[in-house]
């Protein structure tokens, strides 16, 4: 084919992908999507060298097969302060701790007050059976389903009163594919209302999936590997080598590449009280790629506490070198990021909805601080309000019942009438103020 007509497709190919990707973008999912159930089954298991080991299954709405796998947990000596899941890359088959570094460092972990949890699939997470063409978000579902049970078996028993904006509290991390495992929590199944903090390493290798698997000449940084290209197909059923979609880089594939792609199809990306970090190794060539596209959208969404860090000498395998131990000891074990100081505004109502006349008219105001997010219960309360251009007169100001209020007597001229004004609380020196009508 001429080498024209080969960049003429090229620049088609990218046109339409980016065109559908910011369709998707600005048309994500409305829901998370449902979580399935953990069975607990019998037996160590005979790959894990220290900790103490559970056998679970994992059953998932709209996915054939239950995925079987192990939680190996390190306690620490004393009383816990936090739980951390660990999830390794590929179809998540090995621990994410390597040889004695990794010994070392969930015992830090561990005089650190943290439980440290590392899943290993049995059965690949990210394969569906043949000819089920699921995709990687519903199988997803698996180690979402795992760490809202570790959530609610491991940590809420702990009975912390909390650890802090940001701090670890519950939190979860994953290298290469174990990023996307992590990552699809966040985005596909709601989960960041529980996570402290989610680190990504290495990844997501399931973000801008499209441009991963077309080949586009002019998006070489996201290509896939020949092998990575049939992984992502075995989440589509394809288990043969070479026979998947994108393994043949498939352009008629695109629209499910982008209903599946962590960064395109997800129903949440505003995070405002999880940290999220992501660590790369500096040789390694992925953190140009597809994670930038994700990263990206959480930044445009408005998450707050979004951050990169780079591990200087550490390849792909982000935990194999002490470089990057290191950045993952300051993530998990960091304390609560710095949040600026204002007053929140949680909600304001109005009573009753259709004024009358000689009736009182009430304002509520419920509020948080953004720094400690505790209820504001005190503070200076100014407002007016007025019917047809003639002020109302007001009967109260001030904090009742955990909300500022004002109140008025309406005038007999009130009846269908419109009721217009403002409230305003002062703490210190932090304001807020609303209009109302």
């Amino acid at each position: 084919m001429p080498t024209r007509v080969l960049l003429m497709l090229a620049l088609t190919l990218g046109a339409a992908v980016a065109a559908a990707s910011a369709t998707w973008a600005s048309s994500s999912r409305s829901a998370a999507l449902p979580l399935g159930t953990v069975s607990l089954l019998p037996g160590p298991d005979p790959q894990a060298a220290g900790g103490v080991t559970q056998a679970f299954s994992v059953a998932c709405p709209g996915v054939q097969q239950p995925a079987r796998g192990f939680m190996r947990t390190v306690r620490p000596a004393g009383k816990a302060n936090g739980v951390i899941l660990f999830f390794s890359g590929g179809g998540g088959t090995g621990y994410w701790g390597r040889g004695d570094r990794g010994r070392e460092f969930f015992a830090d972990l561990a005089r650190a007050g943290k439980i440290s949890v590392e899943v290993r699939w049995q059965d690949a997470w990210l394969t569906a059976s043949r000819g089920e063409e699921v995709g990687p978000a519903r199988l997803a579902c698996r180690p979402a389903t795992i760490i809202r049970w570790a959530h609610e078996n491991l940590y809420r028993p702990l009975a912390l009163s909390g650890s802090g904006l940001g701090a670890c509290g519950f939190c979860i991390t994953g290298n290469s594919g174990g990023a996307t495992q992590v990552s699809y929590a966040l985005s596909h199944y709601g989960l960041d209302s529980i996570l402290d903090a989610v680190v990504p390493s290495g990844g997501p290798p399931h973000a801008a999936m499209a441009k991963g698997c077309l080949r586009n000449p002019a998006e070489q940084k996201y290509w896939y590997a020949d092998s990575s290209s049939g992984t992502i197909d075995r989440s589509y059923g394809f288990i043969g080598r070479g026979e998947g979609p994108c393994s043949r880089h498939d352009p008629s594939f695109v629209p499910r590449w982008l209903a599946d792609s962590v960064d395109t199809s997800g129903s949440d990306y505003v995070h405002p009280t999880t940290r999220v970090v992501f660590i790369f190794g500096e040789r390694d060539r992925i953190r140009e790629g597809f994670p930038v596209d994700y990263i990206a959208r959480l930044r445009a969404a408005g998450s707050p506490f979004v951050s990169v860090v780079i591990a200087q000498n550490t390849p792909h395998a982000t935990m194999s070198t002490p470089e990057g131990l290191a950045a993952f000891r300051a993530a998990l074990l960091a304390g609560s990021p710095p949040v600026a100081a204002r007053l929140a505004v949680q909600s304001l109502t109005v009573a009753p909805k259709r004024p009358g006349a000689g009736k009182n008219f009430l304002v509520r105001l419920v509020l948080t601080r953004t720094d400690t997010r505790a209820p504001v219960t005190a503070g200076k309360v100014t407002c007016s309000a007025s019917v047809a251009g003639k002020a109302a007169r007001r009967l109260r100001s001030g904090f009742r019942s955990g909300a500022a209020e004002c109140g008025w007597a309406l005038p007999a001229s009130a009846r269908g009438k419109v009721v217009s004004g403002s409230i305003r609380v002062a703490v210190g020196a932090l304001t807020v103020s609303r209009s109302f009508r």
